[in-house]
């Protein structure tokens, strides 16, 4: 059986079973909202999991705050027993978008069931149906699990992945599907037919399954104007590393204290401080007009932490670039992560011999350097080296 043909068996039994408790087993409308809510969390769980194990590179912008420290990040952690490895580079992305799209589709439940349970009659969990409704997810879970082991794992479609694209096949069923349900508790609020939210819901739930299922078509089908969805992205693969370095190979590390100036400054460029100066400003206007000193520390309060935050964000973005790092001088330069283990880049030396060294704050503090150019299609950033290692290699010796 082929992979669509699965997926395709996936959908319409996923998709049956709500229909047919609705229509033989008594379930009322708010049972059928518990069962599409539940798969939508089900949905983003495996998404996860998939996420978890994709091999392929992240795709945001490097020059993001903490989470761009990560984008070109090599590395990994093996699995015990299931030979499976977890991509460092991975983590980040998953603590920061599973908690925001898994409070999205808690809120969006929660409108769907207060609006349908209210205005509907039935209850979701009467006891004559509550075991046919149980049955009735553990069929989706079940057959969630079996798509996720059979085409994503065992046939080896997590190393074509990136993070991002595993999440993705559950973010849009979480933003769509989970719409759909906030709008049929809306409805259901405001009097509309059961009849028709239900026709409504189940259409909307299966097209878009079904779209899912043949996204490369519609993407091939209107390909100049990029209709993707976010469905299209095909990152390219972690390319391998020479570590062989000929010639005797000197090792220069970033100075620790000018990362660490460097990482606060960065985060205090950012755009939260214009928020932090915003919210201090306003408070303290408001406060003075109004003679309301409370308004005005309150004020001053919130700005300050977000300072303070977000100069702790920049300290951390500079640590995990800079402070493990190791730079390894041959005939070639090699970046190595020293905590990781794990060579992040390879350059020729005479790039870094032909680029112009300048100077950030931090290098003028503690009397370092700073090398930048770019490589391979991405930024490489060896900061704060020592006076003299940079007038070694500027002179090509």
């Amino acid at each position: 059986m082929t992979d669509r043909r699965l997926s395709l068996l996936t959908v319409l039994v996923t998709n049956a079973i709500p229909l047919v408790g609705v229509g033989f087993l008594g379930w009322s409308i708010a049972a059928l909202v518990v069962v599409y809510w539940v798969e939508l969390g089900v949905g983003l769980g495996f998404a996860a999991l998939r996420a978890t194990f994709a091999q392929r590179p992240p795709e945001h912008d490097a020059d993001l705050l903490l989470l761009g420290a990560f984008r070109h990040k090599r590395g990994r952690v093996s699995i015990p027993w299931i030979e499976l490895d977890v991509q460092v580079a991975n983590i980040p992305i998953l603590l920061v978008l599973f908690p925001v799209f898994g409070t999205i589709w808690f809120v969006t439940g929660g409108i769907a069931l207060g609006g349908t349970n209210v205005a509907i009659a039935g209850d979701p969990f009467e006891t004559e149906t509550m075991s046919t409704v149980a049955l009735g997810i553990m069929g989706i879970v079940v057959g969630r699990g079996v798509k996720t082991v059979s085409e994503y794992f065992l046939d080896g479609q997590y190393e074509s992945v990136s993070v991002q694209g595993a999440l993705k096949t559950a973010i849009w069923p979480v933003m769509v599907v989970g719409l759909a349900l906030a709008v049929s508790g809306a409805a259901a609020t405001s009097g509309a037919p059961a009849t028709v939210i239900l026709v409504a819901l189940v259409a909307t739930k299966s097209l878009f399954d079904l779209a899912d299922i043949y996204r490369d078509r519609l993407v091939a089908f209107d390909e100049r104007s990029a209709l993707d969805f976010g469905w299209a992205s095909d990152p390219d693969d972690w390319s391998s590393i020479d570590t062989e370095l000929q010639d005797t190979v000197d090792i220069v590390r970033p100075r620790g204290a000018a990362v660490l100036v460097d990482g606060v400054i960065r985060g205090l460029r950012t755009e939260a401080v214009g928020l932090a100066a915003f919210i201090g400003g306003l408070s303290l206007l408001f406060g003075t007009l109004g003679s309301n000193p409370e308004l005005v520390l309150f004020g001053g309060g919130v700005g300050l932490v977000l300072l303070v935050f977000v100069g702790l964000c920049g300290v951390v973005d500079g640590l995990v670039r800079y402070s493990t790092m190791e730079y390894r001088f041959g005939r070639d330069v090699v970046g190595h992560d020293r905590l990781l283990g794990t060579p992040q880049w390879r350059l020729p030396r005479w790039k870094l011999e032909r680029c112009d060294p300048h100077r950030t704050f931090a290098d003028r503090v503690f009397g370092t350097w700073t090398l930048t150019l770019d490589h391979d299609g991405r930024t490489v950033r060896i900061p704060h080296v020592s006076d003299a290692f940079v007038a070694e290699l500027c002179t090509g010796d």
